[in-house]
């Protein structure tokens, strides 16, 4: 039986993430994107931190300061 890499539990089946080659189970990654949780919050915090960046680059609306 195998054994998920991230909860350490005997599962029916793994599957192996894109990113970072883990085996990982159902609970512990989404099988559909083949990524883990661990790649999948570290792909949101990298899509937050360019929207963020984005912001910044905008132009601000308002009062001129002189």
């Amino acid at each position: 039986m195998p054994r998920c890499e991230i909860c350490y539990e005997d599962v029916e089946k793994t599957y192996t993430c894109k990113s970072c080659k883990l085996e990982f189970c159902a609970d512990c990654g989404d099988p559909r994107k083949k990524m883990c949780m661990l790649c999948l919050e570290e792909e949101e915090e990298e899509e937050e931190e360019e929207e963020e960046d984005e912001e910044e680059d905008e132009p601000r609306r308002g009062r001129r300061r002189y």
